[in-house]
């Protein structure tokens, strides 16, 4: 038995511009994951603006991981031949997976050239101390 959900992934359109509903989505998780790290951050002493420009990398390389891991798994022979479709993020086509790497490759980026220990970044989260 196959469950079907008729919900319009658009959510509104203006213009020729589509808004999805799952960039709606992700604009809300990272909305929502910077504010709670914001609120955090003076608890365990990192500096705001730090906090902002590794949040700012994570959600770049995020969005090109989880493209380029949607890219790699869905027809790569396509986007080989067609290179400039690569890009077309519009056109649907992202990968959680892919996100979390290019998220964790922002996070050793930050490490390696704001020479940050790891356990200031991730706390209690990675680090835990009982």
């Amino acid at each position: 038995m196959l469950i079907k959900i008729g919900i319009d992934p658009v959510l509104v359109t203006i213009g020729g511009l589509k808004i999805h509903w799952y960039g709606i989505m992700i604009a809300l998780g990272l909305y929502a994951g910077i504010q709670v790290a914001l609120r955090d951050a003076p608890r365990r002493g990192i500096n705001r603006d730090q906090l902002m420009n590794v949040a700012l990398l994570a959600a770049v390389l995020g969005i090109i991981g989880g493209r380029l891991y949607y890219v790699v798994q869905n027809n790569p022979s396509f986007y080989l031949h067609h290179p400039v479709e690569i890009i077309a993020v519009w056109q649907g086509g992202m990968a959680f997976f892919g996100a979390m790497f290019g998220g964790a490759v922002a996070l050793a980026i930050i490490i390696i050239v704001l020479v940050v220990k790891p356990s200031g970044l991730f706390g209690r989260v990675v680090v835990r101390r009982v």
